[in-house]
């Protein structure tokens, strides 16, 4: 089911909605799990990234991994699914950190967007763009804005014709997403969306 439409108080994007459907999203049940799969997919295409983790599942009893048994695997049985030894690392690091921490949605249901990136970039491998995701994606938090997302600098470097550079560059961009509030997880999902249109009309 596609997202009903919102006007942003901005020309440029209400154009780009316009022209673009978004599905609607479901709120996660386990934000354990979806880190997974968000540390298994880091710089991967999307297809290679769904078929490694679908691997990594099966290494597991009904497909779940829980912390427990993760920690414990043998590195190299994630090696053969196609972990790189960083990520082999990364996910052992978050399998412990569940054991040791409450991550569950009721504890995210407590603390604001800010409190959750604080908690959960402890966790060796996983950064701030990581949990941004997780933020939009999994917990549906309304406002935020991963300026430091690549295809969304790429996006808005296009489409609102930016000219600066590094800090310029993110100062400008969130000035621009200022006038987006309080709605800078959608504006952002349009964005990325915005962008893949572009790129499949080229090819």
């Amino acid at each position: 089911m596609a997202i009903k439409k919102i006007l942003f108080n901005d020309p440029i994007l209400d154009k780009i909605c316009s022209k673009i459907e978004l599905p609607s999203l479901t709120k996660t049940n386990d934000v354990y799990l979806d880190l997974l799969e968000v540390i298994i997919s880091q710089q991967l295409s999307g297809k290679v990234a769904k078929v490694i983790y679908n691997r990594f599942l099966q290494l597991f009893e009904n497909s779940y991994p829980k912390s427990e048994i993760l920690r414990e695997i043998d590195d190299e049985m994630l090696r053969k699914v196609g972990l790189s030894n960083a990520k082999t690392n990364y996910v052992k690091n978050l399998a412990n950190f569940a054991i040791a921490n409450d991550i569950s949605i009721n504890r995210m249901d407590s603390l604001n967007d800010n409190e959750i990136i604080e908690l959960l970039t402890k966790i060796k491998g996983v950064g701030k763009w990581s949990v941004e995701m997780i933020l939009i994606f999994s917990l549906l938090r309304t406002d935020v804005f991963p300026y430091d997302d690549l295809v969304i600098k790429k996006s808005m470097i296009e489409v609102y014709g930016i000219k600066k550079e590094g800090k310029q560059l993110i100062e400008k961009m969130i000035s621009i997403s200022n006038k987006w509030k309080p709605n800078r997880s959608l504006a952002s999902r349009y964005l990325w969306a915005n962008y893949d249109l572009k790129i499949r009309e080229k090819n």
